[in-house]
């Protein structure tokens, strides 16, 4: 089996966090900024308006997600696939950026 890049892993991933975020914002909203640790995910390309950050580079793949307060908290993941089971932070995250 064939590793995957991680540049293949944060485009699956953008494309889920914003098939997640679809019905309450549009894609093309849903923004990404590449920093040496992780893929940022925000609200129209706004630092102040964080989405979650995706962390995918290590074999040890995380998600932070970000609370109402810009607490991020960070959970486990194997794969993108997994970011699913996140949706209800997700969502709750751009909900208090009132969108």
């Amino acid at each position: 089996m064939l590793m995957e890049t991680t540049e293949k892993l944060e485009t699956q991933a953008l494309e889920i966090v914003s098939s997640i975020l679809k019905q309450r914002l549009h894609t093309k909203r849903v923004t990404a900024h590449q920093t040496v640790a992780y893929l940022s995910v925000m609200v129209d390309d706004n630092k102040h308006r964080p989405i979650c950050r995706l962390y995918l580079k290590k074999s040890r793949k995380y998600i932070g997600t970000i609370s109402s307060r810009k607490v991020e908290t960070k959970n486990r993941i194997e794969k993108p696939a997994d970011i699913w089971r996140f949706s209800k932070e997700l969502i709750a995250t751009i909900a208090s950026y009132g969108m």
